[in-house]
């Protein structure tokens, strides 16, 4: 590791990325020792939200190219060198591959391997490296202001007589999440939009921007209650994503899990609507009355099945959920279809550009 010491004392600022390896092979507390040492800022991929603790001083925001905020965006391409540990980029977490790093100022971190000004260093462990790092760094004053401090917009208050809107919607359902919950967001606007939403204290993010394949998360969602059943868990999904799979709910209930759903109904698939055929059928579903489905999977009467239009109706709908954690509530969020996050049109705009649905495979 010594080219990689020589790179760290050689620049004027540092930061670091991390990615969703960190958290498959447990190595949070690690990266958050040398965040500390460093004293630098630290961004995730939505791939890894909640891996660093979003109200941790150094913490600084998600990053995902020409998508991110303009705040995270620079304490990451900006740095002198930037520490990359577990990183991935794909499509989806880059905005379409918008990231601007040069690798020859990269120190990155993967499992087995450490890659060092665009030099390869094989059988590296990951784990090694950033204790390597961090013991060679004295401690120094944490030089940035955490996401918590900087303005991210997510103070708002119910309109009661306002309609749903996606601008509006994410920061008040952040308003609903508490520390320790287990947060599920399904590809498409649910996850971009709830990936900017700042995570209280141990929470933890599920998401699958990897391979986009979507009907995932309410499968997920069962495995993740039968394996953390004392934790509160908020699935996000959207209404095309869910009647994929919209079976398990059946299960769900059988097993006597109470999560919280919340599903977007804003007829089709808006996430492909913004990348191409805003109008075309394809991107039309089949029109359900999900709360006529919970109806009929709950014969035991366990759930609450609420439909809601206004900003008024959504507060009343988390305070019910909020107050009956002994069953399932089943939110309906009725929204317009071309209604979307912001970073889901540009993220379309730049899927578009690239021709990714018409690429050879």
């Amino acid at each position: 590791m010594h080219q990689a010491r020589d790179l760290l004392g050689a620049s004027g600022s540092v930061a670091v990325l991390v990615g969703h390896e960190v958290d498959r092979y447990r190595l949070s507390s690690p990266v958050i020792g040398l965040a500390e040492a460093l004293g630098a800022p630290v961004a995730c991929l939505s791939s890894a939200k909640g891996v660093f603790p979003e109200s941790h001083e150094l913490f600084v925001g998600g990053y995902a190219g020409a998508l991110s905020d303009p705040y995270a965006r620079t304490a990451i391409e900006d740095a002198e060198c930037l520490i990359t540990v577990g990183c991935e980029f794909t499509d989806s977490t880059t905005g379409g591959f918008t990231q601007h790093i040069d690798p020859q100022r990269v120190i990155e971190l993967h499992p087995a391997a450490a890659t060092v000004a665009g030099t390869c260093h094989s059988h590296v462990a990951m784990r090694d490296a950033l204790e390597a790092l961090a013991g060679a760094i004295r401690p120094t004053a944490a030089v940035t202001q955490s996401l918590m401090g900087h303005d991210s917009g997510y103070g708002v208050r119910a309109d009661p007589a306002e309609r749903l809107v996606q601008e509006r919607f994410w920061p008040l359902l952040g308003t609903f999440l508490e520390p320790g919950d287990v947060v599920i967001a399904e590809q498409g606007t649910s996850y971009f939009g709830g990936a900017a939403i700042p995570l209280p204290r141990d929470c933890s993010f599920i998401g699958q921007p990897l391979w986009g394949s979507i009907g995932y998360t309410l499968p997920a969602l069962l495995g993740s209650m039968l394996a953390a059943p004392d934790r509160r868990h908020v699935l996000l999904i959207g209404d095309g994503s869910f009647q994929l799979t919209a079976q398990e709910l059946a299960t769900v209930l059988r097993l006597g899990l109470n999560p919280v759903i919340v599903l977007i109904n804003n007829d089709g698939y808006t996430v492909e609507r913004c990348i191409l055929g805003p109008e075309a059928a394809y991107n039309g579903i089949a029109p359900w009355r999900y709360d006529k489905l919970v109806e009929a999977f709950d014969p035991a009467d366990r759930a609450i099945s609420v439909k809601v239009r206004t900003e008024g109706e959504l507060a009343a709908a988390l305070d019910a959920a909020a107050a009956n954690r002994d069953r399932l509530v089943f939110v309906e969020a009725v929204m317009d279809r071309l209604d979307a996050p912001e970073s889901v049109v540009r993220i379309g705009k730049a899927f578009a550009a690239a021709d990714y649905h018409h690429a050879p495979v």
